[in-house]
Formats: C-alpha cells, structure tokens, sequence
C-alpha cells in the first residue's frame, strides 16, 4: 500500500498462510525458486488456516495458470 494509505484486516485469525507452485507433472517444486524456474509453475496452491473460538479450519485451492497453455501469453 502507498505511505499514508489506511489499512484493512482482510481476514482474521490467520494462523497459517502458504503458497505451493506445481510442475506440469504434478510435482511440487521447491519453496523458493531462482528466476529461471518459474517457466515449470503450472498450478499453485494456496493455503490458509484460520483459528477462532477454538476451533481451527484450513481451506486449500489449487489453480491452473492459463498463461502456461501453450500460445498462451505470458
């Protein structure tokens, strides 16, 4: 956000957020990836776990990036 923006609390609770990228064949690809490895992400995972009043749930949604399809702008 800009210096002097105000803020906002998307969403509360968080106990957990994570990022997973996906090779073509399914596989998962290392955490962190130098610039020349990000051509192999073709899905990411996205993870987030929120607690509240003691209970605790973790929603989990894979995606596919559209700009991989072959032709497909970058």
């Amino acid at each position: 956000m800009t210096e002097g923006a105000n803020t906002f609390v998307l969403l509360s609770g968080v106990t957990a957020f994570g990022v997973q990228a996906y090779d073509q064949s399914n596989t998962a690809l290392a955490a962190s990836l130098a610039s020349g490895a990000t051509a192999a992400v073709r899905r990411l995972e996205i993870s987030i776990t929120v607690a509240r009043n003691g209970q605790s749930e973790t929603l989990r949604s894979r995606f596919f990036l559209r700009c991989t399809v072959e032709g497909g702008a970058p």
